[in-house]
């Protein structure tokens, strides 16, 4: 058993220091000319506190030549963060960050086994296998609240607005009421409006923050034959493949489920394609005219983000189609695995200011596999047995 308790942070050390970057606003220049300057919102912190509880059983059992290695490890990690206060800045006033809980909080049961079997009984030739699996490692926080205020803004400044002859031109001061988001006097408006305050066009559903095998994890497996070559000498083969799950997406809530058309492309003829290409493919998901901010294509492997026009683009570039992710050009086959069971859990978002948003949650599986020769030289012999 294994018990951690983890703080991270310290808001009372750190979260009221008013010079943690200098004046809170960076310069930009080009050629030595004022071309942009950046507000930043500090000072600013966060804390954090986590309880990892682990508990692992493991036994090996020899029978002959054959040794085998069981184990389950039962898994408990649960995060927080308390209320906090981030006192007024150069640019910014007082932030109230809210109190929250499960942040998350993830249980995982994962198996491990191994074996190995003496081929000959000569401990000179093994064949040895495994099989596991492995949830994420969680470092920080993906919901902490204090992640949720816009921490910069970004606005232009012309040192030159007011002239030649004007004192204010050419002083790299800027001459402009920085707590303004409008625009004026030699700087333009804030980049983000909703700069020094929270973000709430989008949370986390509670099935992407807590849950029961249910946190992005992989699943390892391996199998391998090892011989002897002489002393000191062996030659390894193996074959080992991981595949994962457990992953988090992002869908635009302002768009409905009939906000989207399927269209057809043409792909280009080259005898690099199947049947020489030529051919329609088809099921391609695309906006419709009344959502046209963008034309996201999903394949079994990649992804390929086209303009806003919609297939048009496509069908009128198919070889840049192509450049930019050959995987439209490519028939998806079916796997026993389960590849491209893209939405698998689901994830749902608040109505917020501006463009609410919906989260999905979704379980895609990328299975990773091949094999790997190896010569292995030991001095002093070669143990068979694992």
């Amino acid at each position: 058993m294994n018990l951690r308790e983890v703080k991270t942070g310290d808001n009372g050390k750190y979260g009221s220091d008013l010079f943690m970057a200098n004046r809170a606003i960076l310069y930009t220049f080009n050629n030595q000319r004022p071309v942009s300057l950046q507000l930043l919102a500090t000072p600013t912190h966060f804390e954090e506190f986590a309880t990892d509880l682990a508990l692992y059983a493991q036994d090996q059992w020899t029978i002959r030549r054959v040794t085998v290695n069981l184990g389950l490890r039962y898994n408990d990690v649960d995060m927080s963060s308390p209320a906090l206060i981030s006192p007024a800045g150069f640019f910014v006033g007082e932030r109230r960050i809210p109190a929250a809980d499960h942040i998350p909080h993830w249980r995982n049961v994962s198996p491990r086994l191994g074996a190995a079997y003496d081929l000959f009984g000569t401990g000179k030739t093994a064949i040895k296998g495994s099989f596991g699996r492995y949830p994420d490692v969680i470092r920080v926080s993906p919901a902490n609240p204090a992640n949720l205020f816009s921490l910069t803004t970004n606005r232009t400044w012309n040192d030159t607005s007011f002239g030649v002859g004007d004192a204010r031109s050419g002083n790299f001061a800027p001459d402009c009421d920085l707590l303004n988001p409008a625009a004026n006097g030699e700087c333009g408006a804030w980049s983000d409006q909703n700069f020094g305050r929270p973000r709430l066009s989008t949370r986390n559903a509670p099935d992407s923050l807590e849950g029961f095998n249910k946190q992005f994890y992989n699943w390892q497996a391996g199998v391998s034959f090892q011989h002897e070559l002489t002393q000191g000498l062996a030659l390894n083969f193996g074959y080992f493949r991981t595949w994962c799950g457990g992953y988090l997406v992002t869908n635009n809530e302002a768009v409905p489920a009939n906000g989207y058309d399927s269209c057809c492309i043409t792909a280009p003829s080259d005898s690099r394609l199947p049947g020489g290409g030529g051919n329609q493919i088809c099921g391609l998901s695309t906006l419709s005219q009344h959502f046209s901010a963008g034309l996201t294509i999903w394949s079994r492997r990649r992804r390929i983000t086209a303009a806003r026009n919609r297939c048009t683009r496509l069908r009128s570039h198919p070889q840049r189609a192509i450049r930019r992710g050959r995987a439209v050009l490519r028939r998806p086959q079916r796997r026993a695995h389960g590849h491209g069971q893209l939405l698998h859990q689901r994830q749902r978002v608040a109505d917020g200011a501006g463009v609410p948003e919906r989260h999905l949650r979704c379980r895609r599986r990328r299975p990773c596999r091949g094999t790997r020769i190896s010569a292995t030289w030991r001095r002093h012999g070669w143990p068979a047995r694992s």
